[in-house]
C-alpha cells in the first residue's frame, strides 16, 4: 500500500469522530448514555473483528477501501464510548469531582494504550495477524453485555430531567430568550468552546500522527529495529499514564478557568515536544533527543485531555 494511503487509513478514524459528534450529541439525550456505550461497543467490536480476515483481500486497492471502511466504524465506535463514558461521569459525580474521575478513566486509557501493543505483538507471534483482531473484537462484543448488566438504562423521569436541565442552560446562556439557537453548533461558536478544541485537536494529532511519519523515519533514515520502536512509541503512553494519575492530587475545583490553564500549560508543554520529536532542524538528529520529545509528548497530551471536560463544562453551564 502507498505511503500516502496509509495516512489516510489511520486519518479515517478521527475523520468519523468529527463527522458524528453531533449525532453522539443527539443519541445522549434522546436515548440515553447506556444505549450509545452498547452501539460503541457493537460497532468497534464489529469493526475490528472483521479487520481481522482483510489478509484474504488479493489487490492492496480492495484492502485499502475495507481499511477505510473499518478505521471509519472504529472511529465511530470510539465515539460513542468516549461520549458516553463522559456523559456516565458528569451524571454520576458532583461538579467538583469530574475532573478527578475524568483522570482516573484518562489513566486507565494510558494504561491500555500501552498494553496494547505488548499484548497485541504477543498475540502476533502466537497466531499471526488475525489473532488480535479477533481477540479485540470478541472482548469488546463481549463488553456489550457488561454493559447492559452493570449500566441500568435511564428512566423516562431522567431523561425528561436532563431535557429540563438543557432548557435551563438554554434559557441562562440566551438571557431568557428560548426561541435563540442553542444546541451543537452555537457552543461550537463560543470561545470557552473553541479553546478546548484547538488544544484537544492539536493534542491527538500530535499524539497520533507519529505512527504512520516518525515509524518511516525511525526504521529507513535511523535503522531502529521493530521492538525498538515499539518501546520508544510507548514513552508517551506511560508519561500519559504517571500525568494522569498524578493529577489525581489535585485539590477537586469547580472553577473552569483552573482547568483552562491547565490546557493551556499542556499545549506549551506540547509545542516543546513536538520540536524534539522531529527533532526540529536547529536541533541535533540524535535518537535519545527524539525520545525525550516522546516522553515530554505524553505529559502535555494529558494535561490537555484530562481536563477539556470540566474546563468546557464548568465555563459553559
Amino acid at each position: 500500500m502507498p505511503e500516502t494511503w496509509i495516512g489516510i487509513v489511520f486519518a479515517s478514524y478521527s475523520v468519523a469522530m468529527v463527522v458524528f459528534s453531533p449525532v453522539f450529541a443527539a443519541l445522549l439525550f434522546s436515548k440515553g448514555f447506556r444505549y450509545v456505550l452498547v452501539l460503541g461497543c457493537l460497532s468497534e467490536g464489529i469493526a475490528i473483528g472483521v479487520f481481522g480476515t482483510f489478509t484474504f483481500i488479493p489487490s492492496w486497492e480492495w484492502f485499502t477501501i475495507a481499511s477505510i471502511v473499518c478505521r471509519f466504524l472504529e472511529g465511530f465506535g470510539n465515539g460513542c464510548l468516549n461520549s458516553g463514558s463522559q456523559k456516565l461521569i458528569m451524571k454520576t459525580f458532583p461538579e467538583n469531582e469530574i475532573a478527578k474521575m475524568t483522570g482516573i478513566l484518562q489513566t486507565f486509557t494510558g494504561l491500555g494504550m500501552l498494553s496494547g501493543p505488548v499484548i497485541g505483538s504477543l498475540l502476533f507471534e502466537l497466531g499471526g495477524f488475525q489473532l488480535p483482531f479477533y481477540s479485540a473484537g470478541v472482548l469488546l462484543l463481549m463488553l456489550t453485555f457488561v454493559v447492559l448488566y452493570v449500566i441500568e438504562p435511564q428512566s423516562e423521569e431522567e431523561m425528561i430531567a436532563m431535557q429540563l436541565e438543557i432548557t435551563e442552560s438554554q434559557r441562562l446562556s440566551t438571557g431568557g430568550d428560548l426561541n435563540k439557537k442553542f444546541g451543537f453548533w452555537a457552543l461550537l461558536g463560543r470561545f470557552q468552546v473553541i479553546t478546548c478544541g484547538v488544544c484537544v485537536s492539536l493534542s491527538l494529532a500530535s499524539l497520533t500522527y507519529r505512527e504512520p511519519i516518525l515509524t518511516l523515519k525511525l526504521s529507513k533514515e535511523m535503522a531502529v529495529s521493530t521492538p525498538m520502536i515499539g518501546l520508544i512509541f510507548a514513552l508517551p503512553t506511560i508519561s500519559y499514564s504517571l500525568t494522569s494519575a498524578g493529577l489525581q492530587c489535585i485539590k477537586s475545583t469547580d472553577d473552569g478557568i483552573f482547568f483552562g490553564k491547565l490546557m493551556h500549560v499542556g499545549a506549551l508543554i506540547l509545542s516543546v515536544a513536538l520540536l524534539l520529536a522531529g527533532p526540529a532542524t536547529f536541533l541535533p538528529d540524535q535518537l535519545w533527543i527524539m525520545c525525550v520529545g516522546f516522553f515530554v509528548m505524553g505529559t502535555g497530551g494529558a494535561l490537555i485531555n484530562n481536563n477539556n471536560t470540566s474546563a468546557m463544562y464548568l465555563t459553559t453551564k
